[in-house]
């Protein structure tokens, strides 16, 4: 791979997010100092990313910034890239996404098919929305199952869509576990050329995480 090419860490979730006990600042701190650009996904909302960018902290100047949010359907989880505004949670799949590409982002689909989540959008539905879907997230560290990610790979090489991955993070210890290295770009449109060339470093997170998530969501209600 190219020396010029940059991290990404494609998934993470702030405080913004009721169950994660990550601050803007700490993704800041630790962000800087493993030189990984983050992407957070907050749920429902694009205002952690905002408030990263809008603070100035950690960010690779050779890429535009990247306002995103996971946004809940009514049929699982879709991530949005590339935002500009809140895109409503709770509404079908096909209106998410077309509120997604109308303001000129690119729509994910994460942890595809994850039997352990509930969130996890079914591959029948996937299927279904295959013209508006631009790329599925194959790795995620808190994928536990093997087999989830190796039906990920073949789905998405049986219907030409790019992979991303990411860490899926919640806490501190789970940041970066999962990076996109990819060349530098300038919009959507050319993050989407250079993805098909972009390596993808994965390790699985431990499973412990899920409760620490679970914890914290029930104590910040």
């Amino acid at each position: 791979m190219d020396s010029d090419d940059i991290l990404l860490d494609m998934h993470i979730h702030s405080r913004y997010s009721r169950d994660s006990l990550l601050s803007i600042r700490e993704i800041h701190t630790l962000a800087k100092k493993a030189r990984v650009t983050p992407i957070i996904c907050d749920h429902n909302s694009i205002l952690g990313s905002l408030n990263y960018h809008q603070m100035g902290y950690y960010h690779d100047d050779r890429i535009p910034s990247i306002i995103s949010a996971e946004i809940k359907t009514t049929h699982g989880e879709i991530i949005g890239l590339f935002l500009n505004e809140e895109i409503p949670p709770y509404h079908s799949p096909e209106e998410t996404l077309d509120n997604i590409l109308d303001q000129g982002g690119i729509p994910i689909i994460p942890h595809p098919g994850d039997r352990y989540r509930k969130s996890a959008m079914k591959y029948e539905t996937i299927s279904s929305l295959l013209p508006k879907i631009h790329a599925i997230e194959v790795y995620n560290s808190r994928t536990l199952s093997d087999g989830d990610i190796t039906t990920a790979r073949k789905f998405s090489a049986k219907n030409n869509l790019l992979i991303t991955g990411g860490s899926d993070a919640h806490c501190r210890w789970e940041l970066f576990r999962t990076t996109v290295r990819i060349a530098p770009f300038d919009s959507p449109k050319e993050f989407l050329i250079n993805l098909h060339c972009a390596n993808i470093q994965y390790n699985r997170s431990l499973p412990f995480y899920h409760l620490i998530s679970i914890i914290t969501r029930k104590l910040r209600k």
